[in-house]
């Protein structure tokens, strides 16, 4: 008997140190639980989430990356050069900057752009046009724009009209304000359960195929482990 009960002990103290890993001294947001929990999202050594600081444009880069199959990349390639042949990825960003493979992955993946003047200015705050326009790009909603967007409207008005449409964000909402950890967190969580548009269909009366959406999500994708 108290060997069966030593056992159970045992296994629910393992249990409590499993789940308590990513459980924040700051935050218990669900959407910050599960994307720390997929290792998308990280906090803090102190065991903080912070979830009212600000995103800077690297860090975003860095949780796109993760969620677009970065680390299945990684097991591919033995370093980035060859991925990233030659690449001269911004004006202000080379290969010894931390977020380097990041911003690189994104770029070429065709998630971001930088400035007119060629940097991307990774220390720079995100915005909320920002980070919904590089969120659902990496899931191809950008073609929805290539094929509906109207010429008198300006990129940032674009993103929000579409975000509103899948309740990502709110269409009035100010699209040049800064958005902090948390915000973030909650758009992802959204957005690597939305289902991707890269899917093509033929219509057989036409014979023309057309854009729809796929049955799969960066959750099933990328985050998914494989059995």
């Amino acid at each position: 008997m108290k060997k069966i009960i030593s056992i159970i002990m045992i296994l629910t103290m393992s249990f409590s140190s499993l789940t308590a890993v990513f459980a924040y001294t700051d935050c218990e947001d669900e959407a910050v639980m599960d994307l720390s929990d997929l290792e998308v999202m990280t906090g803090y050594e102190d065991g903080t989430f912070k979830p009212d600081n600000n995103l800077t444009r690297a860090e975003l880069s860095t949780l796109i990356s993760r969620v677009s199959g970065i680390s299945r990349i990684d097991d591919v390639y033995s370093d980035y050069d060859e991925m990233l042949d030659g690449a001269d990825v911004f004006s202000d960003i080379d290969r010894t900057y931390w977020g380097y493979k990041y911003i690189a992955f994104c770029k070429q993946k065709g998630y971001l752009d930088g400035f007119e003047d060629g940097t991307f200015r990774p220390n720079d705050n995100v915005t909320l046009a920002q980070t919904l326009k590089i969120c659902l790009t990496s899931i191809d909603y950008d073609a929805m724009l290539e094929d509906e967007s109207s010429s008198d409207e300006d990129w940032a008005a674009e993103w929000m009209n579409l975000a509103a449409q899948y309740e990502l964000a709110d269409a009035s909402d100010d699209p040049n304000r800064v958005i902090s950890r948390i915000e973030a967190a909650q758009i992802l969580h959204t957005v690597i359960d939305m289902h991707m548009y890269n899917a093509y269909v033929l219509d057989v009366q036409t014979m023309e195929s057309y854009r729809t959406f796929s049955d799969t999500t960066l959750r099933l994708e990328y985050l998914t482990e494989d059995e």
